[in-house]
Parts: structure tokens; sequence; C-alpha cells
């Protein structure tokens, strides 16, 4: 796959996700972040808090880039986006990201798919509880959201001082991503993952999870 796609994967062994904010704490979250003027069932829906207990997996350590994206393109037929290779690809929809695994799949001989949203997570979160995933308090200067000052996407792996504690890369800002469903079944829970991209997000929004 790396011969091919030029992937670069981040090894998240198994462990334990807590995700959630514990139901007492939700005011104090609601008043730090009033300057967005939320209401607070946006914040309520995140409690209470849990652990759920995830299998060792290998995600790509950025979003699947344009430049990847146009191999996939060039091989199945599909109309290639214009722009910078190393940007990420967006504005996908659900199917066309799962096209892609499924097509790095028979490309590659690998058995390669969309992360789950809590797979997603805990490669974003690490062992514990931080909000960002470099840790707990926000920083402008490692995730591509509207506080940066840039207003459009930028190539992927381009601020590595927001990496995760796995070395996962643009968990937040930048682009959204797509996750698979829940139903991915056991037999698939060691696989290897892409990230697909869905749209921009440079929203001033920076409360992480």
């Amino acid at each position: 796959m790396k011969d091919l796609l030029n992937v670069d994967w981040a090894e998240v062994p198994g462990g334990v996700l807590i995700r959630g904010t514990p139901a007492d704490e939700v005011d104090d979250v609601v008043r730090r972040h009033a300057d967005y003027v939320l209401p607070r069932s946006y914040f309520a829906k995140e409690a209470p808090r849990s652990e759920v207990r995830v299998g060792p997996f290998a995600i790509s350590c950025t979003p699947v880039s344009l430049g990847q994206w146009r191999r996939f393109c060039a091989e199945t037929g599909r109309a290639a986006p214009d722009g910078d290779p190393r940007l990420p690809v967006d504005n996908l929809q659900w199917w066309e990201a799962k096209a892609f695994c499924e097509w790095a799949v028979a490309a590659t001989g690998e058995m390669i798919r969309l992360p789950t949203e809590t797979e997603w997570e805990r490669a974003a979160r690490g062992d514990d509880a931080r909000e960002y995933p470099w840790g707990e308090l926000f920083d402008l200067r490692r995730a591509n959201l509207a506080e940066l000052g840039i207003g459009h996407a930028i190539p992927v792996g381009s601020l590595p001082s927001g990496a995760s504690p796995f070395g996962v890369l643009d968990m937040i800002g930048n682009v959204d991503e797509w996750t698979a469903p829940l139903n991915t079944g056991p037999m698939r829970a060691h696989l290897p993952m892409c990230r697909s991209s869905r749209h921009t997000l440079l929203t001033p929004c920076h409360q992480g999870w």
C-alpha cells in the first residue's frame, strides 16, 4: 500500500477509549464555551462519560490527499478534481469514501476500510480524556480552524504539532472525515484504515469532542 499510494500508517494499540463528558461537568463546559452561543443541549448530548475497550488497529496518519484520490480516479474512470495534490480531497459522499477503500483493497491486496467512529476517536484521544489530540489546552497553531486565520484547506500533515498521542495528524480542523458504520464485524477489527474527507471545516469551533 505504501508503494502504491504513499500511505503512512499509525499503529494504535488496543486500549480503553474514555469518551464523553461527565454529567456534572456539562454546565462548566457550557460556561467555558459561552462565546459560541450554543444551546446547552449541544454539550449535554456528550454526557455521560463512558469507557469503551478498543482492539488494536492501524490508521492512516493523514486524510486521503488529492494525489492519492487521483490515482483512484484514473483507474476507475472517475473525473479527477483539480488542485494541489497535497491537499485533502473533500466534498465526498460516504459511498465514495467507501469505494476508495474497496479499490485500495483490490489494487494492493491489503484489507483496508474506513475507521469506525470509536476507532477514530481512540486514534485522536489516546489513553486519557484529553480535550484535544495534543492535550487539554486549545492552541490555535495546532489545527487549521478559523482561529488560525488561513481560511481554506491546507496540505495534509502541515501542522505536526497537532499530532495525537499515536502520531495521527489533522484530527481537528482542515476537513471533516467519514467513518464506517458500527457493524464492521469482529473479523475486520485489525484491518488498516484509510481516512477520507467530507468537506472543509473552517468554522470558529475549537471545543474538541
